[in-house]
């Protein structure tokens, strides 16, 4: 960020996507007023250089998204009411991160008023956010956009909880927590708070991935008492326990290190380190070194 903000030939979009970044990884942390300042100081540094319409209306809809995370409905809906996004529009992925946060007021919108005293009630909101959610999934689907997909089928599930809907609900949350676990996905599950914790104690409870949907609520900060009666039977679920060489790999795939590096780290050769990582595959039952990381995760392994 300090190398952007003083090269006045960055490119804007490079800028934008910093501190776009920068901004809901603070969200992530719990940070939010420093969230805000960042979106406020990217704001200052656009409007000096004259970014695109296009770079400010993605500031626009985080900085909506955070106001969400600090319980500020009516500045999120005046946001949603200015974008002129709706529904029925023609979709363009550039726009999807703004059609989600819209999906995300209208969710809190129906939770805010559930029934109509002026208001309109939930269901119609919800019935727009449904749609929504419906095309997105319609275009992210078939492009294999899966980080879209499991996004969007998160959202589902929020909005068919909301509705009254469980059973839909969970399986459009089970659907995304078996696409997900592979890949060992966390923030998209945990930004949407209270309302998914809910969700996934009830995908536990039904036995819908239950690894993954432990480890999610343990990094949500949920301590259960199923999670303990979990934990003592992980290792159980293992093919075959790894062997103490082969415990110590998985922790430096997550650093992205190569086979030799690997290898010079355990003081072994090439081939070896090959070995150990075909062993853990096979004990894991996992097929690359990405579900590798994820599945010792799960297992709590590392």
């Amino acid at each position: 960020m300090d190398l952007v903000k003083s090269a006045l030939t960055a490119d804007a979009e490079m800028i934008t996507r910093g501190y776009l970044a920068l901004a809901r990884l603070y969200q992530a942390r719990g940070e939010l007023t420093q969230a805000l300042a960042t979106l406020d100081a990217f704001a200052q540094l656009a409007a000096q250089r004259g970014f695109a319409p296009q770079l400010l209306t993605q500031e626009a809809a985080v900085r909506a998204q955070v106001e969400l995370a600090q319980g500020k409905l009516e500045a999120a809906t005046r946001w949603a009411e200015a974008s002129g996004l709706s529904a029925r529009d023609v979709l363009s992925y550039i726009h999807e991160r703004e059609y989600l946060t819209l999906v995300r007021v209208l969710i809190a919108e129906a939770q805010e008023h559930p029934t109509n005293h002026g208001h309109g009630g939930s269901r119609p909101l919800l019935s727009q956010a449904l749609i929504l959610l419906e095309r997105l999934l319609e275009d992210a689907e078939p492009k294999a956009r899966m980080s879209s997909v499991i996004e969007i089928l998160i959202l589902r599930a929020l909005a068919l909880h909301a509705l009254g809907d469980s059973t839909g609900a969970l399986t459009a949350l089970g659907r995304a927590l078996a696409l997900a676990e592979p890949q060992g996905y966390i923030r998209l599950f945990l930004e949407e708070g209270a309302p998914m914790t809910v969700l996934l104690r009830q995908a536990y409870t039904q036995k819908i991935t239950p690894e993954y949907t432990v480890a999610l609520l343990e990094a949500s900060g949920e301590h259960g008492t199923m999670i303990p009666q979990l934990h003592t039977t992980q290792h159980s679920l293992l093919i075959e326990p790894l062997t103490r060489r082969e415990r110590a790999v998985p922790g430096l795939l997550i650093d992205g290190a190569s086979n030799r590096e690997i290898a010079e780290r355990l003081v072994l050769s090439v081939n070896t380190v090959k070995k150990h990582v075909f062993n853990i595959c096979s004990k894991l039952n996992v097929q690359s070194r990405a579900q590798v990381v994820a599945r010792a995760r799960t297992l709590n392994l590392l």
